[in-house]
């Protein structure tokens, strides 16, 4: 097989915005037999068109080899790296990318995407200011950093800063006829002038931005561009001082809220949100916002306008719940179901991959970013660990089904969420962090384990076999457990190889 003609058709094909062509393609190939040389470009194909597992799966021999004579050259990581991140897995990206020597660019770039995902732009900024002005990057690369620079800016309030890049990118768009990246920077300008509460200059960029977009034809008024456009439309009326035309942006806002959701533009949808319940003073939509977003990034944005003093301690998440609330009542504060009686564990994986699955009322959770937050500081492996997300998922199911409580969920495209069709009650407390729950978790497991360690073997201590034999757990399992207690001061290794024994202390 002619693997570089291939490439080279696709590549070709991909520029021309034939991605559904190119994806049907690259599913029907082999990769078996692909030669080391072509697999960064591949997995790096794979991911410009949206196969983000298949491009993890090509790398994967290389990346996460058992042989140490195979180790994975720097392209090899950085794409590997850039795949992590479409899947949701930024801890992992972050600690690969900062592995590669810090000269490089491209890594340097991918290390500012991972925070920028991770709404962390305060890390993001100094890396993207750095690479903005490199010459390893094409002219039109360093124009995409240049407007991720100045979105940045524009959420952490670097209002000043913003102005100065904008106009910039406004002068370098039109210059180089890089008509989508204009649409961004239209819109970014737009959001800067509606911040410096210049409504006439904001409103004149967005009929600018109107222009552009029935030029190129870029779909109906359903396209997210559309969408952004019409939200700060309605952000102008929300802050006039004109009762009618507050309500015509109401009105305009919940509209967009509405045709977000349809369009799966999630965030879009919980910013909308935002500015309604901000407007409105609805508490209980700030309520519903607050403990349905996980980037501590935006809950900053609800606390600054409604302060924590005025917010639930506790929040009741409903999902067509019946008329009697306590028939339908999953507590997942004291962990029951309808009756105390009824108990439900908390510290187990199931039940805690529900508690991920509600952290966020928004978007649907990838598989990546429920690995890494199930199973915190293990590498995400993409021939297992879709699998254990999905066995996990399966258990919960089955907990759900033996206590019949009535929630479902729905899994497509690698994403998976609570079903509209459940019909419950579930009450959530605010947690500060779902890793540090789980952690927390894990710390109680491990330390539950090595007691009934203990009590088995006793001062004799034990082999790493004996243990999996005796708790029936899985050897990576029980290497967790002792490498806890070594480092808490439980254990002692005692021995090398076929002959350590761990002895308590």
């Amino acid at each position: 097989m002619d693997w570089k003609t291939i490439y080279s058709t696709f590549d070709l094909k991909v520029r021309q915005g034939k991605f559904k062509e190119v994806t049907h393609e690259l599913k029907k190939l082999s990769f078996i037999n692909l030669p080391r040389s072509e697999a960064n470009l591949y997995a790096d194909l794979s991911r410009r068109c949206g196969l983000f597992f298949l491009g993890l799966k090509i790398l994967t021999p290389y990346v996460r080899s058992q042989f140490i004579d195979i180790k994975p050259t720097e392209s090899e990581l950085i794409t590997y790296s850039a795949l992590l991140i479409k899947i949701g897995s930024f801890d992992e990206a972050i600690s690969r990318l900062q592995k590669i020597p810090a000269n490089n660019v491209f890594a340097l770039q991918f290390l500012a995407f991972a925070y920028q995902s991770q709404w962390n732009f305060k890390k993001a900024i100094p890396l993207f200011e750095e690479i903005e002005l490199s010459k390893e990057l094409s002219s039109y690369q360093q124009c995409v950093i240049k407007v991720n620079l100045a979105s940045a800016y524009l959420e952490v309030n670097y209002l000043k800063k913003a102005k100065i890049k904008l106009n910039e990118l406004i002068n370098l768009t039109r210059l180089n006829k890089w008509d989508l990246l204009q649409l961004n920077v239209l819109e970014l300008v737009t959001q800067l002038y509606i911040e410096q509460k210049n409504y006439e200059v904001a409103e004149s960029y967005i009929y600018q931005t109107e222009v552009l977009l029935h030029m190129l034809k870029l779909g109906n008024e359903n396209n997210r561009y559309f969408l952004l456009i019409n939200k700060n439309f309605a952000l102008l009326k929300l802050k006039s001082s004109d009762i009618d035309l507050k309500n015509n942006g109401l009105k305009l806002m919940t509209q967009i809220r509405n045709n977000a959701e349809s369009g799966n533009y999630w965030e879009l949808v919980r910013e909308c949100d935002f500015h309604i319940a901000r407007f409105t003073k609805d508490l209980n939509l700030a309520n519903h916002l607050y403990y349905g977003s996980a980037s501590s990034h935006f809950i900053k944005k609800i606390t600054d306008y409604f302060p924590k003093s005025t917010l639930l301690k506790k929040y009741c998440l409903e999902f067509n719940a019946e008329a009697n609330v306590e028939n339908n009542l999953l507590n997942l504060v004291d962990g029951y179901w309808n009756l105390k009686s009824d108990s439900l564990d908390l510290n187990s994986v199931p039940l805690l991959l529900l508690i991920i699955l509600v952290n966020d009322f928004y978007r649907p959770q990838s598989l990546g970013a429920i690995f890494s937050s199930l199973y915190p500081g293990e590498f995400f492996n993409p021939q297992t660990s879709p699998k254990r997300v999905f066995q996990a998922l399966h258990r919960l199911r089955g907990i759900l089904k033996e206590k019949k409580i009535p929630l479902y969920f729905d899994c497509k495209n690698n994403l998976i969420s609570i079903s509209k069709k459940s019909k419950i009650k579930i009450v959530l407390k605010k947690n500060n962090s779902i890793k540090d729950l789980i952690i927390d978790v894990e710390t109680k497991n491990s330390l539950n384990l090595i007691n009934d360690l203990k009590k088995q073997f006793g001062l004799k201590g034990f082999k790493l076999e004996q243990a999996v034999k005796y708790l029936n757990k899985s050897s990576g399992t029980i290497k967790k457990v002792i490498h806890f207690g070594i480092k808490n001061l439980k254990l002692v290794k005692v021995g090398q190889s076929r002959s350590t024994k761990y002895i308590f202390k």
